[in-house]
């Protein structure tokens, strides 16, 4: 159930209140076929079948106040209950596949601006404060039913505080610039001890192997400190009959960030990197419903790392995923029917 309404108390100044009320009933069914062999003669399957449920509800809500002090500037203040359901994980173990909802208290203030001038562009910034409770965070394990895996838990508290901006700017006729700027600073403040779970649900190995992907104390992972993306799109200045072309690069940049618990491995920050992409669009072709796309992404073939597995200190070792490199393409899309110009 939902329901918003938003009223003007005086000219400059509005308020927004929303309301949601929200039933959640999740099943799964598995089944995991395991085959043991005897020297080279195959064992009968050892056959596991998993039916979890969970059921969970939440009142959650919005209360927000818009103030426009000038034209083109609106400054607004805002609350928000949020809230994920609890669900199921087919992956892990009976005892340890099911988890609790998480809910999360965001207090943001921030401002929208339009501007013009010499160079006319928008500037966006907000800054924000989540509160978690009993957070979805995952943990690691190998399990005798399937191998290595993954289990969800609820971590217990942590915090997201922080701040984004966004500007663009109009430099000369066809050519924008625009750069959003992202600063984290995260903890998990508590976190409940899952290990006995595992262990008492997969035995004493899935137990010895647990790897949380966060400590108590730690930052959150996959929450880089800081992050921006700058861009520059110009659009060649062409009769309209030849179809717009625009010409585009972007910078990325991603510092470090935490990939997995402080105590279960000493690769557990994923190192910065930066990425340079390059696109070429053309639409509408000569006047056809035809656009084509070039384009070149991670152009210095920068090496990067996206994933660690933490199990470093539990199992001796540790996997990695890294980032895709250099990559050439080229997109062609034929609009028809209703889409076509």
């Amino acid at each position: 159930m939902y329901a918003q309404a938003s009223y003007d108390i005086l000219e400059s100044l509005s308020a927004t209140l929303g309301l949601r009320y929200t039933w959640d009933d999740t099943k799964g069914f598995g089944i995991k076929e395991r085959y043991t062999f005897a020297g080279t003669v195959q064992q009968a399957p050892i056959i596991t079948v998993d039916t979890p449920k969970t059921e969970s509800e939440a009142p959650t809500g919005l209360l927000e106040f818009n103030y426009r002090p000038f034209d083109n500037v609106m400054t607004y203040v805002k609350y928000i209950r949020g809230y994920r359901q609890g669900t199921v994980n087919l992956a892990s173990d009976p005892g340890v596949n099911t988890h609790e909802p998480e809910t999360v208290d965001t207090y943001e203030i921030g401002a929208k601006t339009r501007f013009g001038g010499w160079f006319p562009g928008v500037f966006n910034i907000a800054v924000f404060d989540n509160d978690f409770t009993d957070m979805q965070l995952q943990a690691g394990y190998v399990s005798p039913n399937s191998g290595p895996t993954t289990a969800i838990f609820n971590a217990g508290s942590s915090e997201i505080k922080g701040f984004e901006a966004e500007l663009n700017l109009q430099l000369i006729d066809g050519l924008l610039a625009s750069v959003s700027y992202s600063k984290l600073d995260t903890k998990l403040i508590e976190q409940d001890s899952n290990q006995a779970e595992v262990e008492e649900a997969a035995g004493a190995f899935a137990g010895f192997s647990y790897t949380p992907i966060a400590e108590t104390g730690d930052e959150l992972p996959f929450a880089p400190e800081e992050s921006y993306v700058a861009s520059l799109i110009y659009q060649l200045p062409l009769p309209r009959s030849i179809g717009p072309i625009d010409l585009s690069v972007t910078y990325v940049y991603t510092s470090e960030q935490r990939a997995t618990g402080s105590s279960a491995s000493p690769f557990d920050v994923i190192d910065e990197y930066s990425l340079w992409n390059y696109n070429l669009n053309w639409s509408d072709i000569m006047g056809m419903p035809l656009d084509l796309s070039l384009f070149v992404t991670n152009a210095r073939d920068e090496e990067y790392v996206t994933y660690l597995s933490g199990t470093f200190n539990a199992l001796g070792f540790d996997s990695r995923m890294v980032g895709l490199p250099k990559m050439y393409g080229a997109r062609l899309k034929y609009r028809f029917g209703a889409y076509a110009n």
